[in-house]
């Protein structure tokens, strides 16, 4: 491929004597045909990335993939998981939170938040992220601080930024950066360390992910300029996260180094959670 897109219970209201247990509930088993197509897949993007990242001299180890798994099950991502993949990203917080729980067993996967994160659901994601994708208001950057405050933890942060002013996508304009960059620099409890952007549909993406790049040495000045943990924080303000199931092949000609692919690697979401 090129680099181109869940319970009842019924209670019995008498009693029936000498009736033959009922088995315990077993989880279904996995399909093992649809976890070799995924596999499958999986090393496909995995290629395409490689083969990417080596069109503009660079190396695949330079670009993370996140696996975007909203919508698909804990069974799909665990067979992911046991192919090598490690990063995941969800969009919603409740099922970020039931899949937290019930992979919690896979102790090297590192959970990332993708979506336009909401402040009443900050201490429902907080726990379990790895990195915050889409940081995009001053408020928002405050309540996280809040949050992760409460967690005794230093979380590690992007900011969102909309470079296409693209009515329908979230994020910061590029105007708005500096002083969200000053704000992040003033959390004590939030490490920034990159941009984040998602292009207009429509629109051909590679001059979205050529502003990004071009904003990512502003916000870096900007860190220095803040001085103390910030100023020192500088250098590790170096991801940019851009590129999806059809266009990561243009986001890493631009330096990408986290694509986030969903559909490519799972198919089409089933539902929403």
């Amino acid at each position: 491929m090129g680099p181109a897109a869940l319970r009842s219970d019924a209670g019995s209201a008498g009693v029936v004597t000498d009736a033959p247990e009922r088995p315990e509930a077993r989880p279904a088993e996995p399909d093992a045909a649809a976890d070799s197509a995924l596999i499958g897949r999986l090393s496909q993007i995995q290629r395409a990335i490689a083969e990417a990242a080596a069109g503009v001299q660079r190396t695949s180890v330079e670009v993370r993939l996140c696996a975007v798994s909203k919508g698909h099950s804990a069974d799909a991502i665990r067979a992911a998981y046991a192919a090598g993949q490690r990063d995941f990203g969800e969009s919603y917080a409740g099922e970020l939170q039931d899949k937290a729980a019930a992979l919690a067993g896979l102790v090297e996967l590192r959970w990332h938040f993708v979506g336009h994160l909401q402040r009443n659901k900050m201490k429902v994601v907080l726990p379990h992220c790895h990195l915050i994708h889409g940081l995009d208001s001053a408020g928002g950057i405050a309540a996280a601080d809040r949050a992760a405050a409460g967690l005794d933890r230093r979380l590690d942060v992007l900011i969102q930024v909309n470079v296409a002013a693209d009515e329908a996508k979230s994020g910061c304009s590029p105007a708005e950066l500096a002083s969200l960059v000053e704000a992040v620099a003033a959390a004590p409890h939030l490490r920034l360390r990159g941009l984040m952007t998602i292009p207009a549909l429509a629109a051909d993406p590679a001059p979205a992910f050529a502003a990004l790049a071009a904003l990512l040495p502003q916000a870096r000045a900007a860190l220095r300029s803040a001085g103390g943990q910030a100023a020192a924080d500088a250098d590790a303000c170096d991801e940019l996260s851009m590129g999806m199931s059809d266009d990561f092949g243009a986001a890493i000609a631009a330096g990408a180094t986290i694509v986030r692919v969903g559909t490519a690697i799972f198919g089409p979401r089933r539902a929403s959670a």
